[in-house]
C-alpha cells in the first residue's frame, strides 16, 4: 500500500525521552554512547510505495531522513535478508534516497577541520552495478568524492574500502580489503582527528592514513545506494546505517561490531 510505514516500536515498549519517533527494538541503541547524527535501521522508520521503499527516516533523533520520489528510483525492500532480518535492495542503475539539504558537518565533529566520525555500514549480496569502480554506498560528492565513508568500492575485484577528498587537496583511499563480491560486510570507517582507519568484519585495514587530514569542504546533499551529486552507483543490500561525529573508543567500536554481527549473522 503506497504510504505504509513499517515502524519497529512494538506496542507497549517505551519510547526513550523526549523522543517523537519510533525505534527499532533493540538491546543495543547507539544514541546512548553520544554523538550520534545518522542511525537507519530497515525494519524501523520505513515507508512503502507498494513494495519499494520511499523514505527512511533517522532513528537517532537528528531527522536527517533520506526520501526517494521518483518511483522508478526508489530501491525495494527486502522483508527477509541477512539472518533473517529487512534490508533495502538498491539495484546498482537508478535506486538511490537522498538528503539534498544535508552537510559534512552535519554527520561529522571537528568542527572546520571536519576530522571526527566513526560509520558502520552493514551490506550484502553486492555486485557490478552501472559503474564497476567507486559504487558509493553512502556518501556525499562535489565534483569529487569528497566524503564516502563504507561500502564495495571497485566491484571488479570485490574491494570494499573508505574515501575522501582531503584538506590537504589529495584523495585519501582506504581499500585494505578484497572479500569477493557479495561476501556480507560490516564496515567502519573511523577519523580520530589524527588518524583514519578502515576496518572490515573486525579486522583492521593494512594502510591507515595518518596525515590527520580531514573533509575538504562542507559539501552538502548525501546519497544511499550512489553519492550525490555524481559517483557509482550501488548494487546490493542494505540493512542499516550508523553514524557518529566523533571517533569511537575501540571498545566502543568492537561493542558495536558485535552488536551488528549478532543482530546479522556475520563472522568477525
Amino acid at each position: 500500500m503506497p504510504g505504509a510505514v513499517l515502524r519497529g516500536h512494538p506496542p507497549g515498549e517505551a519510547l526513550p525521552l523526549g523522543s517523537g519517533r519510533s525505534h527499532p527494538r533493540s538491546t543495543f541503541d547507539p544514541r546512548q554512547l553520544g554523538g550520534c547524527t545518522l542511525w537507519l535501521r530497515a525494519d524501523a522508520g520505513v515507508t512503502l510505495n507498494g513494495s519499494d521503499v520511499s523514505v527512511w527516516a533517522d532513528q537517532s533523533d537528528s531527522g536527517n531522513d533520506f526520501v526517494q520520489a521518483t518511483a522508478s528510483k526508489q530501491p525495494a525492500f527486502k522483508a527477509s535478508g541477512l539472518n533473517g532480518h529487512p534490508s533495502l535492495t538498491f539495484d546498482g542503475i537508478t535506486s538511490l534516497l537522498e538528503n539534498t539539504v544535508l552537510k559534512v558537518s552535519d554527520m561529522v565533529g571537528g568542527g572546520a577541520s571536519r576530522n571526527l566520525w566513526t560509520v558502520f555500514a552493514v551490506f550484502d549480496g553486492w555486485g557490478v552495478g552501472a559503474s564497476v569502480t567507486y559504487p558509493n554506498l553512502f556518501g556525499t560528492s562535489q565534483a569529487a568524492n569528497r566524503w564516502a565513508p563504507g561500502g564495495a568500492f571497485s566491484t571488479g575485484t570485490g574491494a570494499v574500502g573508505a574515501a575522501f577528498y582531503s584538506t590537504v587537496l589529495s584523495t585519501i583511499t582506504d581499500y585494505s580489503f578484497g572479500p569477493g563480491l557479495g561476501a556480507p560486510s560490516i564496515t567502519v570507517s573511523r577519523h580520530t582527528g589524527a588518524v583514519h582507519k578502515l576496518r572490515w568484519n573486525g579486522v583492521d585495514g593494512a594502510s591507515p592514513d595518518t596525515t590527520g587530514a580531514g573533509i575538504f569542504d562542507d559539501s552538502t546533499g548525501f546519497g544511499i545506494g550512489r553519492a550525490v551529486p555524481a559517483g557509482g552507483y550501488f548494487s546490493g543490500d542494505v540493512p542499516e546505517l550508523i553514524c557518529f561525529n566523533r571517533a569511537l573508543t575501540d571498545g566502543q567500536v568492537i561493542g558495536v561490531e558485535r552488536y551488528l554481527a549478532a543482530r546479522y549473522g556475520v563472522s568477525l
